[in-house]
């Protein structure tokens, strides 16, 4: 009961053959729903705890240049393309690119296999995620990737990069799998 209705991905296939089953083999006569793409909820949320990555660009251009140093924020979320049954992610993986309004790739792993990879990099697209999350915060240390990701983007946004320069190369240093300090304060606020 908790479950159904809420499944987005190809796994509602195996749910519903479940039911099937509890329903032939058991008293409860449980509905079956189809897949609900609407994204306006914690859904994404979790998903994004799950498999989503923040970065933070930061490159040094050569001295000889005179150019300033290159920054920008990007997230990515990357998903297998099939179940093991054969079901396809392409439904949910383009329902979340048209709510950020990004991209879909596909991209091949060193292991050989291709995945649906998204994409936000544009001030627009960025501006959206951080409003969903925002809303429907992250839950895990992921969401201390994110806080790095969404000062930096204000920073761009604001064009108050140059000035920063010290703050973003921390920023970016501590960030994913360099993060050596996790803080779960997070999780004792109350959200909306």
């Amino acid at each position: 009961k908790l479950l159904n209705r809420h499944l987005k991905t190809p796994k509602i296939v195996k749910f519903n053959q479940l039911i099937d089953w509890m329903n032939i083999n058991s008293d409860y006569t449980f509905k079956k729903f189809e897949v609900d793409y609407d994204l306006n909820n914690h859904w994404l949320s979790g998903f994004i705890d799950a498999d989503g990555r923040f970065y933070i660009r930061y490159s040094e251009p050569k001295i000889s240049s005179g150019k300033s140093p290159r920054i920008a924020t990007r997230f990515t979320l990357d998903q297998r393309m099939f179940l093991a049954g054969g079901e396809s992610y392409e439904s949910i993986m383009n329902a979340i690119v048209s709510y950020l309004d990004c991209k879909l790739y596909l991209v091949t792993k060193k292991n050989g296999n291709t995945y649906y990879n998204i994409c936000s990099n544009s001030f627009y697209s960025v501006g959206i995620l951080i409003e969903y999350l925002e809303k429907y915060p992250l839950k895990s240390s992921r969401y201390l990737d994110y806080l790095n990701f969404k000062h930096v983007s204000y920073m761009i946004k604001n064009r108050d990069t140059k000035n920063n320069l010290k703050t973003i190369k921390y920023l970016k240093r501590e960030m994913n799998n360099s993060r050596t300090k996790c803080v779960w304060e997070h999780l004792e606020q109350k959200h909306n």
